[in-house]
C-alpha cells in the first residue's frame, strides 16, 4: 500500500504557496487543496486558504520546515 497523504496544516494561499516552495526544495512530496473555492473567494474578497498534505512517512520532515518559517509546530 502507498504511503497516504496527511494533513500538515491549513495556511492563507500566500504562506501555503511559500510553504510548498520550501517542502519541494526539501524533496517533500506535497500537494494543497483549497478549502474555499474560487466562488466564494472572489464573492468575500478573502484570500483562499489551502491545505497542505504531505505523504505521511514525511509529516516529521515536513513539521520542521513547517516550524523554521513559521516558529513553532504543534
Amino acid at each position: 500500500m502507498e504511503n497516504e497523504y496527511v494533513l500538515l496544516c491549513e495556511k492563507d494561499e500566500m504562506w501555503a504557496r511559500m510553504l510548498l516552495t520550501a517542502l519541494r526544495a526539501e524533496g517533500i512530496a506535497c500537494e494543497a487543496l483549497a478549502v474555499n473555492g474560487a466562488a466564494y473567494t472572489m464573492r468575500t474578497a478573502m484570500p483562499e486558504t489551502l491545505r497542505i498534505y504531505v505523504p505521511e512517512n514525511e509529516l516529521a520532515r515536513a513539521r520542521d520546515v513547517l516550524g523554521g518559517m513559521f516558529g513553532a509546530v504543534q
